[in-house]
């Protein structure tokens, strides 16, 4: 009797460590021993001109060997698929490479690289490249040209209404000048003739007087 029931109680604990593997925690445990991917990368060169091929590689690791779903690389926010170096390789444990070129702007920017496998995510730290100007010819400067093409001509029409009207005011002016020194001319002729006029009578008279004189 005794020994038939520690064989219940041992169907029982069984049953009950049976049921327990089978409940939604444990299957969850089992599912979070599924490793995630990891990705790292590096670019080449690590310094350079600006307008200059930039070649971005990132390593995807997966200890469970699974496929990755994409590898990309994030350059200022905008993310770049990256394409397989060796499509034949199929060993994802010790590190498949993804590779993309781009040509860079002047100036810092910053990038990482992210990849899946379809059920986990992982990023790489986030870095940053600093492309250096080549020039005059890059980059802002560039920028700074191409809007002083745009404004210098709008600049060049404004000078040339600004003379037209200038020119166009000083020969006003001068008319106005003109007009006022041919006034004054007349006016100057005038006055002249009138002594001429003035100095003619009182000639006259002086000579009648000598007149009157010779005659008493």
């Amino acid at each position: 009797m005794r020994r038939n029931s520690v064989f219940a109680l041992l169907v029982l604990f069984s049953l009950a460590l049976f049921a327990l593997a089978q409940s939604p925690l444990c299957l969850a445990q089992e599912e979070d021993e599924v490793h995630a991917p990891v990705v790292s990368g590096i670019v080449t060169p690590s310094t350079g001109t600006a307008g200059s091929d930039f070649l971005f590689t990132a390593t995807y690791r997966d200890a469970d060997n699974d496929t990755a779903l994409y590898v990309r690389v994030v350059i200022e926010g905008q993310a770049y698929d990256m394409i397989e170096v060796n499509p034949d390789d199929r060993n994802y444990t010790d590190g498949k490479e993804y590779s993309f070129r781009i040509k860079m702007i002047e100036g810092p920017s910053a990038f990482y690289f992210t990849a899946s496998d379809g059920d986990h995510t992982a990023h790489s730290p986030v870095r940053t490249l600093n492309a250096e100007g080549s020039g005059l010819l890059s980059g802002r400067h560039m920028d700074l040209i191409i809007w002083g093409s745009l404004i210098v001509p709008f600049l060049l029409l404004f000078l040339i209404v600004a003379l037209l009207q200038v020119r166009g005011m000083r020969k006003s002016l001068d008319a106005l000048a003109g007009k006022k020194d041919d006034g004054e001319e007349k006016r100057t002729n005038g006055e002249g003739v009138g002594g001429e006029e003035r100095t003619g009578e009182e000639g006259e008279g002086v000579g009648g007087e000598k007149e009157g004189d010779h005659h008493v």
